[in-house]
């Protein structure tokens, strides 16, 4: 090898060291919920290392329900945040300059389904939740059954895992609840007829 060939090959060698060692370039970006099934993309992006490819050093963070996405984007705490059409509607409203660059989703993801032949009208619905709920009724209500036994016997208290999965239940059928006079104002309107 010629001694201009030599120097050559260095140079690109130097040169390619110096293109891979550049900093990239930092991009936030913080999810609108605690991480869930649609943000695994973002998620297995940084974890195949496809936004160091594109040259981004690419932090993640989770939202959440004491999170304000807006006010920390505001404030420049994040680049990027996933959220959804009213909020860039009402950050501009607030002096937030928010631009919305993609729609993960054609509309806005809130809806009902149901499988064919089982849930074909509200009214099925309507039902269907009524038994679950009464289903889910079952635990708690023997359990608190038990725990006034125990009570009433001993003054023993139930332990704080029990009471936990109690709760838990109570909860969701008080979620569940909600939905039943939401489909009778429904039906009432003459939708899922």
């Amino acid at each position: 090898m010629s001694n201009k060939s030599r120097s050559i090959a260095l140079a690109l060698v130097t040169l390619a060291a110096a293109a891979s060692a550049q900093a990239q370039e930092k991009f936030s970006f913080t999810t609108n919920w605690y991480a869930q099934a649609e943000h695994g993309g973002f998620y297995q992006a940084l974890a195949t290392g496809l936004y160091q490819k594109a040259g981004l050093d690419v932090s993640i963070r989770m939202g959440g329900p004491q999170v304000n996405i807006m006010q920390l984007m505001a404030a420049g705490q994040t680049d990027c945040v996933m959220g959804y059409d009213m909020q860039t509607i009402k950050g501009w409203e607030q002096g937030i300059n928010a631009v919305t660059v993609a729609a993960a989703f054609q509309k806005d993801p809130q809806v009902l389904i149901g499988h064919p032949g089982v849930l074909n009208k509200l009214e099925d619905l309507k039902l269907t939740l009524f038994v679950v709920i009464g289903v889910l009724s079952i635990f708690p209500t023997m359990t608190f059954i038990r725990w006034r036994k125990r009570l009433r016997a001993g003054g023993v208290l139930p332990p704080e895992a029990e009471v936990a999965k109690a709760r838990k239940l109570v909860m969701i059928q008080a979620h569940l609840l909600a939905l039943i006079p939401l489909a009778a104002v429904f039906l009432a309107r003459g939708f899922g007829k």
